[in-house]
């Protein structure tokens, strides 16, 4: 999916007229309980899971198995609701994202943020607005004058 589709959702259901949002990938998962259709934005990652979950090949067993293997590793626990259960990531999601992006500098760009960004720079789809380049400034020098205090 190209649009961020949840925030405008919950926008649109609270009476506001958001508009169409700026096109990013983005997944999301789509759920029913209580008579109630559920949308939710998920990770990537989720997003295999649940790929991986869906495929003719997949048992339940295997399912259940990298389950239990994921809550056995601390990354997930669950809750029982209703007839079956939940499973909830274990760790806050900016706590995953910086371990995630930790891994990423490590394993791609040798612990190097420049060339970290500089990829990313060429790997957009289009150029940086002005105005995300003058965030991106103003996080680069909240980062320098927090490195000399």
């Amino acid at each position: 999916m190209k649009y961020p589709l949840v925030e405008f959702l919950r926008s649109s259901d609270k009476g506001e007229r958001p508009e169409p949002p700026a096109p990013r990938t983005s997944h999301v998962a789509v759920g029913r309980s209580n008579y109630r259709v559920h949308v939710e934005e998920i990770s990537l990652w989720q997003f295999a899971f649940l790929k991986a979950c869906d495929h003719p090949t997949s048992s339940y067993s295997a399912v259940r198995g990298m389950l239990r293997l994921l809550e056995d590793k601390g990354f997930l626990r669950h809750e029982w609701e209703g007839p079956r259960y939940v499973y909830l990531p274990t760790a806050d999601p900016e706590q995953i994202r910086n371990s995630a992006v930790r891994h990423l500098l490590h394993t791609f760009f040798s612990n190097s943020m420049e060339s970290a960004v500089a990829a990313m720079l060429g790997a957009a789809e289009k150029p940086p607005t002005d105005e995300e380049l003058k965030r991106m400034s103003k996080l680069i020098e909240a980062q320098r004058k927090k490195g000399r205090s």
